[in-house]
């Protein structure tokens, strides 16, 4: 009588019916020869990684605890993705004034062409420093998410661009003679119109003609095209940037608001800036002028800014160069001069600026609350009433 047949073990994976692999491990763990064999490369594997360490320079950590091939930790891996291992040039890229910089140079058809030198970077960011300090901005709570949370939102009080006078989109120069803050309305509203102004030369801004697209980070791209010393000298020539702290509230301060004046202080400021000094000295003559009449002096303001973007297309801004209290009169060889009164010129340049008003913004300010909402649209909040 031949032994009866005794029948082999089956694998114990989940849902495999194979029979046990005849080797001493394999039966002793009860595994086919499939899952016996993928183990073993398994097991071979986390033992090679224990052996490797961090990629990161200065960790000496194994990976046989980490997932990823190169750092073993999510820290490690941040750090090691670094150009260069700078938490002040970490914090300087990730800033927006640095991406709000980096949007400009890419938008330009001419990309880094659209640079003189790698300091129109640094004049790019302190624009938008400087533009930081007259929007005013403010913080408020959302509307809670649908988890219960809210999130604080930081707001401009005065609505305020970078504009282009040679615009950015047909290859005007990304350098702070060729770039104004103004109203964010006014900039829309002239759009992409190149200016032509034969008297008001720096007017006309600059043109770009050289192409080199930004396919990059401008990180990158300053990292790559530096050397180590030059690097460090960039960013420290930068400073450290402001940073807005999401973790209280802040008010919006539009008590003062027109007596401080803030697109009529502005305008000088960006007029000083390309060098109209002659404009700004008949603008501080209007301002004693007007001393009382704080309101016209800014409707005054925001009718130079488009004549700023427009290459004084209006010719708004020769008047205020000509502007002067004497007048002068010629009788055959003598002049006699005779003194305006100031409400005459009040009242002239009122009427002046309600046709500017009306003929370039599209807008009737013929009475006081007319006036008033026309001043108002350019807050996101309105400081009169």
């Amino acid at each position: 009588m031949q032994g009866s047949y005794k029948p082999r073990a089956s694998c114990k994976r989940a849902g495999c019916r194979e029979p046990v692999y005849p080797h001493p491990v394999a039966e002793k763990d009860y595994l086919c020869e499939m899952h016996f064999y993928k183990r073993s490369e398994n097991t071979a594997r986390r033992i090679a990684r224990k052996n490797k360490v961090c990629q990161r320079a200065g960790c000496k950590q194994s990976l046989g605890d980490s997932r990823n091939r190169k750092y073993c930790s999510d820290s490690c891996r941040f750090q090691g993705a670094r150009l260069r291992n700078d938490d002040h040039t970490l914090r300087t890229t990730q800033h927006s004034y640095w991406k709000n910089a980096e949007r400009l140079i890419k938008e330009n058809p001419h990309g880094i062409g659209s640079l003189r030198a790698q300091e129109d970077i640094a004049g790019l960011i302190n624009l938008y420093q400087c533009k930081a300090r007259h929007q005013r901005s403010y913080s408020y709570y959302q509307l809670p998410l649908p988890s219960g949370k809210r999130r604080l939102k930081l707001v401009p009080l005065l609505k305020l661009d970078l504009c282009h006078l040679y615009p950015n989109s047909l290859g005007g120069e990304n350098s702070a003679r060729n770039i104004i803050i103004a109203p964010s309305f006014i900039n829309k509203l002239v759009g992409n119109k190149v200016p032509v102004s034969e008297r008001y030369l720096v007017l006309n801004g600059v043109r770009t003609y050289k192409k080199q697209p930004l396919t990059q980070s401008l990180y990158r791209y300053v990292v790559e095209n530096n050397n180590e010393n030059n690097i460090q000298a960039f960013f420290r020539s930068l400073g450290k940037l402001k940073t807005f702290t999401f973790n209280q509230v802040r008010a919006p301060d539009i008590s003062n608001i027109p007596a401080c004046l803030p697109f009529f202080t502005l305008l000088q400021g960006e007029l000083l800036r390309l060098g109209m000094n002659n404009v700004v000295n008949r603008l501080k003559k209007m301002n004693e002028v007007f001393a009382l009449e704080a309101l016209d002096l800014e409707i005054i303001a925001l009718c130079l800014f488009y004549c700023l973007l427009t290459g004084d297309k209006p010719g708004l801004i020769r008047e205020v160069e000509m502007f002067s209290l004497i007048k002068d009169y010629t009788i055959g060889k003598k002049i006699l001069r005779s003194e305006k009164h100031p409400d005459l010129i009040r009242k002239r340049w009122e009427k002046k600026t309600i046709r500017f008003v009306s003929r370039y913004f599209h807008y009737d300010i013929t009475t006081k609350t007319k006036m008033t909402a026309f001043y108002n649209s350019f807050f996101t909040l309105p400081p009169l009433k």
